[in-house]
């Protein structure tokens, strides 16, 4: 009877402790995600519509932060942690700028055969909201989805095709297709002569496609030259590490070791920062 009552209450403080425990855990969980969907990156993703969710941004933070003790304890330097924290700060943010760099991409690159496809149209009929709709199902995405909520909204009375557009622009937030836009309205204007403007965009719009792919050409040379040199001035440490564990013991006994290599470990960082800001401003 003792051994019973003794079991039933560990076995009570066992389910408490692990019920406290979720508790906190769910808590945290839950503050977290509150804090992260106030701050300006999460809302930054939902304006540009990037999926970044507040759980997501919580993942990547811990994750990187984690990262950064794990570094800690191989490299035995506790400067390191210091690294996870900046790569936590950094990084959701340079995941949203390159999907945004991306997304404006693919509008360029779509709008090229689709605004070609809009001018032959124009050629047959004065109307440019008939050519749009006659040239859609031959138009490229995202481009296509783009002009099809412009259709929907001018067709359902939500707006004027000018309205429309102008909507598009700021939704896309792209300087591409701010530019189709803009020669879309005027070509409602002029009629049957809005053709010649708009095969004219086409061609700008394929030459600014030539200057960003040699552009990114170059950088990607840049980078690749960057991340080879940062990362060979970390291979004397692991060399240490695995090779002349005692030596490097010394080595990260001493505030000056913990020092070169956290500057080295930063030095990497500032890099991918640098070259991922210049791989965003080609298509801002």
């Amino acid at each position: 009877m003792v051994t019973l009552v003794y079991g039933f209450s560990q076995w009570t403080a066992q389910f408490s402790i692990s019920k406290i425990t979720k508790t906190v855990f769910v808590n945290i969980r839950e503050k977290s995600e509150a804090y992260a969907e106030k701050t300006k990156t999460v809302a930054k993703a939902e304006e540009l519509g990037v999926k970044l969710t507040a759980g997501n941004y919580l993942v990547i933070v811990l994750v990187s932060i984690l990262s950064g003790l794990i570094a800690a304890f191989v490299f035995r330097s506790i400067y390191l942690i210091i690294i996870g924290f900046l790569i936590g700060y950094m990084l959701p943010e340079n995941i949203i700028e390159i999907a945004k760099t991306k997304k404006q991409k693919e509008y360029l690159i779509s709008s090229i055969p689709s605004v070609e496809r809009i001018a032959t149209q124009s050629m047959h009929t004065p109307d440019i909201t008939r050519a749009l709709i006659d040239a859609l199902p031959d138009m490229k995405e995202p481009f296509k989805s783009e002009i099809k909520t412009v259709l929907k909204d001018v067709n359902s009375g939500k707006a004027t095709l000018e309205e429309a557009l102008n909507a598009m622009v700021l939704r896309t937030k792209s300087r591409h297709l701010k530019k189709v836009a803009n020669s879309i309205k005027f070509a409602d204007t002029i009629g049957g002569e809005g053709a010649k403007l708009l095969q004219r965009d086409a061609n700008l719009l394929y030459q600014d496609k030539i200057i960003y792919e040699k552009a990114e050409a170059r950088l990607k040379s840049t980078k690749s030259q960057s991340y080879t040199a940062s990362l060979v001035q970390l291979v004397p440490f692991g060399v240490l590490r695995v090779g002349m564990v005692e030596m490097y013991d010394y080595i990260m006994s001493m505030w000056l070791g913990k020092l070169v290599l956290f500057i080295v470990m930063l030095k990497i960082l500032l890099d991918f920062y640098i070259t991922s800001k210049k791989a965003r401003s080609l298509m801002n």
